[in-house]
């Protein structure tokens, strides 16, 4: 794991299929990677090791299972754009930036 204030933040990001997005999904890993240059994402992987798990869906029907990943890594669920906050401020405090 990645300690606070290191250099590099592990993400793995799983999307859910798509059915019916309320927005556009993928906005959020580039916002991600405009704002936080020092994280890296990929697709999760079973046998890969992450700092944090992003399970980004389109709508709130849960169809992601947050228990399916909770036991490899901290889990954050986005349902909506405006939810990009949730997983900024928690990259602020991984990162060590200040508010």
């Amino acid at each position: 794991m990645i300690e606070k204030g290191s250099e590099t933040v592990k993400i793995g990001v799983k999307f859910c299929g798509g059915c019916n997005p309320g927005y556009e999904r993928s906005k959020i890993v580039k916002r991600i990677c405009a704002e936080f240059p020092q994280v890296e994402i990929e697709p999760v992987r079973e046998e890969s090791a992450y700092d944090l798990i992003l399970l980004i869906s389109g709508c709130h029907a849960e169809c992601l299972s947050v228990a399916a990943w909770q036991q490899q890594a901290p889990v954050i669920s986005i349902y909506q754009e405006i939810d990009y906050d949730k997983i900024q401020k928690y990259l602020k405090d991984m990162c060590g930036k200040k508010s």
